[in-house]
């Protein structure tokens, strides 16, 4: 062996030492893990590897074997650190750890992350489609002769009225066949009702867009806002947060024991969202039907548990607030000519009135879930509408 191979073997061995065994449980997480797995973590070090030990092996020059040895340092210590965590399952993924109310922002860690909604609905839970939602799978072109309704909301929206509407307008004789699409997830604003509704109105081809927003948006926020969160993830650093590495980091930073003085999405905010949203259905040649969202807090109070939990600083400013964003709802109707289904007007006349809504006085029941379909039907029976001024 000569005196040059024998040199060589240093750097090469410290490649070996330095990189090897991260490369080594990164490629074996990618395989058995996937859920503490990252496959271009898992490359990025097989190839790092792999480049470095070439470069070892035709070293001649003391500066070129220093330098590899200065990389692997360099480079070995947060691989380590990275691996490491992923070995032991850590995760607190700050792209997740939204807080809108919840006192435990762990909730959220049951969530996929999302670069502009930050959080969704897992790929692999039962009843999740392709979007990303519950409900059936849409067809992509829509089928001639079908009438599609596209909803974008939150918890209210997803817990099943889009399923119902189908239903109600068979009990009406009304024949035609409906595809209801369901593009709602709990804790949504209307901030990310406008990301899906970019994402993906002209792919859907709806003939009705509903839209029922409102009660997330108002809350108070927590370290962030939305729109403040989404520019966030729009900077560099959204390319860190999937790092368990920069997760521990963050997490070492103390939450927030009190939410902001500032909902999560502005009235203003709330009104550009739904304009938004409304614009796009319009271009793809949708009626826009603007739900306004209806509640038993003015006739039967504010549960106790929601000021408890940060979502507003007292009963009195819940409902003042609530009213406010459903005036806009019903102010962008009228200024745009957009249907108006004013559901937080007509609940209080409801016989029934009581069993509309849960506990929360804001989620419906089955009864309050029957009632807001059957009153999509009604609409979506009737030829469109423009609001009457001053309505």
């Amino acid at each position: 062996m000569s005196a040059d191979d024998d040199r060589a073997r240093g750097p090469a061995r410290w490649v070996l030492a330095g990189l090897g065994p991260p490369a080594v449980v990164a490629l074996s997480l990618a395989v058995t893990r996937p859920a503490d797995a990252s496959w271009p973590l898992a490359l990025g070090c097989a190839l790092w590897f792999g480049l470095l030990q070439l470069l070892a092996a035709s070293l001649r020059s003391r500066g070129a074997r220093r330098a590899i040895v200065a990389a692997v340092a360099l480079s070995g210590a947060p691989l380590w650190i990275e691996v490491g965590l992923r070995l032991a399952s850590f995760s607190a993924d700050p792209g997740l750890l939204v807080r809108f109310g919840y006192p435990d922002p762990e909730l959220l860690l049951e969530l996929d992350r999302d670069p502009e909604l930050f959080w969704k609905l897992p790929a692999d839970r039962f009843g999740v489609n392709a979007l990303g939602f519950v409900g059936p799978e849409p067809e992509l072109p829509k089928p001639p002769g079908r009438t599609r309704l596209v909803c974008l909301g939150d918890s209210c929206t997803e817990s099943g009225y889009p399923a119902l509407v189908g239903e109600a307008l068979a009990a009406a004789g009304d024949e035609r066949e409906l595809d209801t699409v369901n593009l709602a997830t709990s804790g949504y604003s209307s901030y990310q009702g406008r990301v899906l509704a970019e994402r993906w109105l002209a792919r859907l081809e709806p003939d009705v867009v509903a839209v029922y927003f409102g009660w997330n948006d108002h809350w108070l926020a927590w370290d962030r806002t939305d729109e403040q969160r989404a520019s966030r993830t729009r900077s560099w650093r959204r390319h860190l947060e999937p790092l368990r590495a920069w997760q521990a980091l963050e997490s070492l930073r103390a939450p927030p024991a009190e939410p902001l003085d500032v909902p999560r999405v502005s009235a203003a905010e709330y009104r550009a969202n739904l304009a938004r949203i409304g614009a796009l259905a319009e271009a793809v040649g949708a009626r826009v039907l603007l739900l306004t969202a209806p509640s038993s807090h003015e006739a039967y109070g504010v549960p106790r548990a929601l000021v408890d939990a940060h979502f507003g600083t007292d009963e009195e400013s819940i409902v003042r607030l609530h009213a406010r964003y459903n005036d806009v709802v019903r102010e962008l109707a009228r200024e745009r000519g957009w249907e108006l289904l004013d559901l937080a007007a007509e609940a209080p006349r409801h016989a029934r009135f009581a069993e509309l809504f849960t506990e929360d006085g804001i989620h419906p029941t089955w009864r309050g879930m029957s009632w807001v379909a059957s009153r999509v039907a009604e609409r979506l029976r009737e030829p469109p509408q423009r609001p009457a001024a001053g309505r």
